[in-house]
């Protein structure tokens, strides 16, 4: 199955693995393995947003957040990821984080 992430990715997701591909180039930008034991369902797969909700039963699972993997344009969605730079050069990802301080002039 073929599905749109963010600005310009293109994810095919299969039951064995999950992969984004640039489509200016088509570059490959990452490749999520399904678990041991475990399968996506690309029929079942959503989208909330900016995020891609994909089912991942895996029945020796118990819980059920362990049958769902989200992904957005930089991979899985996890805190403190660092963006993959995606994007054309010079660009900045709204997910890389802020660079608060005070910009000081260099020495003379």
């Amino acid at each position: 199955m073929l599905r749109l992430l963010g600005e310009g990715l293109l994810a095919v997701i299969t039951p064995e693995r999950v992969a984004a591909y640039r489509v200016a180039d088509g570059d490959l930008r990452w490749i999520l393995a399904a678990r041991p034991g475990c399968r996506f369902a690309p029929a079942r797969a959503v989208r909330h947003g900016t995020v891609l909700l994909i089912a991942r039963p895996c029945p020796a699972e118990d819980r059920w957040t362990a049958g769902l993997v989200a992904v957005d344009d930089l991979g899985v969605v996890a805190p403190h990821r660092t963006p993959l730079g995606n994007g054309r050069r010079g660009e900045r990802h709204s997910a890389e984080p802020p660079r608060p301080g005070k910009v000081v002039a260099p020495p003379r």
